[in-house]
């Protein structure tokens, strides 16, 4: 099972641009920049299913296509 790290790494004053750390796996942190807008803008469909389509990348991680495929008929849940 993979494991998504995500931490604040610095804002600039007024708090709308942020510097986001992410790891995958305790391995390198890579920052990406984001804005508040960003992270707080409602998903539309597109970026659903984008989220969606990473997840179950993440999920894949260190498993067969059979288990990814059990896995999806009984149902992964995605706790955050």
């Amino acid at each position: 099972m993979a494991t998504l790290t995500i931490t604040l790494e610095s804002a600039c004053g007024g708090g709308g641009h942020l510097d986001i750390g992410v790891r995958l796996d305790g391995g390198a942190k890579r920052i990406i920049a984001l804005t508040r807008d960003d992270i707080e803008t409602a998903l539309d469909q597109e970026g659903r299913d984008a989220a969606v389509a990473a997840l179950l990348k993440l999920y894949a991680v260190g498993k067969t296509r059979a288990q990814v495929r059990n896995a999806l008929i009984a149902g992964v849940e995605v706790a955050i």
